[in-house]
């Protein structure tokens, strides 16, 4: 929505009755979708500590998984998939 809308502010072919609906099709948007971003980036680094180092190489501790996602972690069984690294 907020990329559909934004078009439309960005060029306003419809006229200005019907221009003025995507401003605030836009706003309402933004309004939801910012909280779900602040907790998106909040569980992905203090929420869940380790994840955002998981992000960035994509290994994980087996504390993290064994914490995190135990039914994978006994499913892999430590088949080298996971690092003994802090």
């Amino acid at each position: 929505m907020m990329v559909g809308t934004g078009i439309c502010i960005w060029f306003p072919i419809l006229g200005v009755p019907l221009t003025r609906w995507p401003y605030v099709l836009h706003a309402l948007a933004a309004l939801v979708l910012g909280p779900f971003l602040v907790i998106h980036f909040y569980l992905g680094t203090y929420g869940n500590p380790g994840t955002f180092q998981v992000m960035g190489h994509g290994y994980v501790t087996k504390a993290w998984c064994k914490k995190n996602r135990p039914k994978w972690l006994k499913d892999v069984e430590c088949g080298g998939f996971l690092s003994d690294d802090p």
